[in-house]
């Protein structure tokens, strides 16, 4: 692998710094150079260019944001009469989830368990139902990362609400939701609690956004579609631009995942790109 220009050092530089805890790969200068040396040199620029549109959530930041928001709606339930006691916060999905990582993350920075909030695993209907019945009436909390769609929030919410007893307030907590899940998820009754929506314009390879010039989006959606030509943007043509440090949703264009399938090195794998 031959060494890139010295053109590309502060940008190995500012990408070690700011995305140091990426956990599925580090990213480092050889794993920055391995990524470009995949490209003719006249890419390398605009390549390196998307990493200062990626919006990264450190594992402290992540933590910061989710506990932040935590406060404020307790605060905010306590005035209008829901103590800690009378609220659920639900965990959408298997233990080594995401949801249950950040309900974790809330457990144990946010003292849930010492303000005797009541915590519900996705699967235990049973235990939802027996609980909303012993309270009478309060609030759900729903917890995790990100969302990109809503549509695996609202499977799961539509599913658990049939075991609701009482009248319940519901609330999706999370430090980042794309538009179309804020919207999707609003529509459903549930207010969405959140530090950022990620809109279309905040996501240059859409046509949407003005942060990139057309020509520079043309050149980049080249590449994306030259690496996989049905799949370039991530799941659904999101093209969303959030990674955090525990994983990278599968939204994010393949320029920066990478695709084992079609033999190229992604700076930003997901975990289970890697087994």
């Amino acid at each position: 692998m031959n060494p890139l220009p010295i053109v590309h050092f502060p940008s190995y530089l500012l990408a070690v710094v700011r995305f140091r805890d990426y956990r599925p790969q580090r990213v480092t200068p050889f794993s920055l150079t391995r990524w470009l040396s995949q490209l003719d040199p006249r890419q390398r620029r605009d390549a390196v260019s998307l990493l200062r549109h990626v919006v990264y959530l450190s594992e402290g930041e992540t933590e910061r944001r989710l506990v932040s928001l935590n406060l404020g709606l307790q605060v905010r339930l306590t005035q209008e009469g829901i103590s800690p006691r009378n609220t659920l916060y639900v965990q959408m999905h298997a233990p080594a989830s995401s949801s249950a990582i950040m309900l974790s993350i809330l457990r144990d920075k946010g003292h849930l368990e010492k303000a005797e909030a009541e915590l519900v695993d996705w699967k235990d209907t049973r235990g939802l139902n027996e609980k909303t019945q012993r309270i009478g009436q309060g609030a759900i909390v729903y917890v995790d990362d990100f969302a990109a769609t809503g549509g695996q929030f609202t499977l799961v919410r539509n599913h658990l609400v049939k075991y609701v007893v009482g009248p319940f307030a519901e609330f999706f907590l999370l430090p980042v939701i794309c538009e179309e899940a804020f919207h999707r998820i609003s529509r459903l009754g549930v207010e969405v609690v959140t530090s950022l929506v990620h809109t279309k314009a905040h996501r240059p390879l859409l046509p949407f956004s003005s942060a990139i010039s057309p020509s520079r989006r043309d050149r980049l959606l080249k590449m994306c579609t030259s690496i996989d030509n049905a799949g370039g943007l991530g799941f659904g043509g999101l093209a969303t631009m959030v990674v955090f440090y525990r994983n990278a949703p599968n939204t994010i264009p393949v320029l920066l995942r990478g695709s084992p399938r079609d033999a190229f090195f992604g700076i930003f794998p997901r975990t289970s790109d890697l087994q």
